[in-house]
């Protein structure tokens, strides 16, 4: 990668270490039980003001007992750990830099999806299972969102962009994730940062987080240049960075975070989330510009398709990876990445 590419990707002015926030949130909750069309015009209106809306009245939830017992069992299981980390060996599964670094994210993930599934023998699930199918259950859960609240976000997503998005995202490019942010009697650090997550806004096309009962969660307002705090228990759907170039930065690519307090040391938040994403064969510009380049605020390499979806991903990944602390030895400069790529990106 080139190095005028790496220094493009450079820091920006919201104050991550800044806990600041606006303690109420005034945007309004979309019940899946709404007519469609409905739906798909307040979402579409979310999408390009705030780019995160709130989703009510879901069939489905995650059980997160049986998230918080997964986590415990790895953690308490070495050769389990490795045994799941083994099934993809290029990132591993279980990432747990935290309990040896202060200085990243300060929380346990479990990486997951389709494809990564699929590499998991039944043995292994069932050593995950337990008596209680607790594995299973929370990927079923997966599948069940996967399957019934996508489709509504990608029509909304398709119809700001006027352009049917079904085609760029047949390829199973989603993500499951699993979020376990410890106590401070699991993990003293956090006392010293505080950032569960520190400031980022997503590679992909949309991210569906379900929460458990602890707070932690806070999106950055634009027009207020403050951080919101998301109300606990709120299931999110938050739009990425290949949304906002689809669209012609018509939508909104939303900075969160998640923050730890002297409320919440002594709690156990955990998420269960979709990362969706286009195929990764996607040239990543503009779908509907009619041609006119002069209408859109993006650079030549950007209009012209130069960057596909699977590049920009490794860009943002190494980011990522060394927000987490699980960045390896070509990543050694991830730990400088911050998410403003507006120099990579526009004019």
């Amino acid at each position: 990668m080139s190095t005028k590419i790496l220094n493009c990707i450079t820091s920006n002015n919201i104050n991550n270490s800044s806990t600041t926030t606006t303690t109420k949130t005034i945007l309004p909750i979309i019940s899946f039980n709404d007519p469609q069309n409905e739906s798909i015009i307040k979402l579409c209106k979310l999408a390009q003001t705030t780019g995160i809306a709130f989703i009510k009245d879901l069939p489905f939830n995650v059980n997160f007992g049986n998230v918080q017992n997964i986590f415990d069992k790895l953690l308490s299981n070495q050769l389990l750990s490795k045994q799941l980390n083994d099934t993809y060996p290029k990132r591993g599964v279980f990432k747990t830099s935290a309990l040896s670094k202060s200085n990243v994210d300060q929380k346990f993930t479990i990486d997951l999806s389709v494809n990564r599934l699929k590499l998991i023998s039944n043995e292994l699930r069932d050593q995950m299972n337990g008596d209680n199918q607790e594995f299973n259950q929370v990927i079923e859960f997966f599948e069940n969102v996967h399957s019934n609240l996508l489709p509504l976000l990608l029509s909304a997503t398709s119809e700001i962009i006027g352009k049917n998005l079904a085609a760029i995202h047949s390829q199973q490019n989603v993500n499951y994730r699993l979020c376990d942010y410890p106590t401070v009697n699991q993990l003293p650090s956090i006392q010293s940062n505080e950032m569960g997550c520190s400031s980022h806004s997503d590679y992909g096309t949309v991210t569906i987080i379900f929460q458990n009962e602890v707070n932690g969660l806070e999106y950055f307002d634009e027009l207020s240049k403050s951080w919101v705090l998301v109300p606990a228990n709120t299931v999110v759907v938050l739009w990425g960075q290949c949304s906002r170039i689809l669209s012609n930065d018509k939508i909104v690519a939303v900075k969160h975070r998640v923050v730890r307090s002297n409320e919440t040391f002594n709690k156990r938040r955990n998420t269960a989330i979709l990362f969706i994403a286009p195929n990764l064969n996607t040239q990543l510009s503009p779908l509907n510009i009619n041609g006119d380049n002069q209408l859109s605020p993006f650079n030549d390499d950007i209009l012209s398709g130069k960057y596909d979806v699977n590049f920009f991903k490794d860009i943002l990944g190494r980011k990522w990876r060394g927000r987490e602390g699980n960045y390896d030895e070509n990543d050694n400069e991830s730990s400088n990445y911050d998410d403003n790529i507006d120099q990579f990106l526009y004019k």
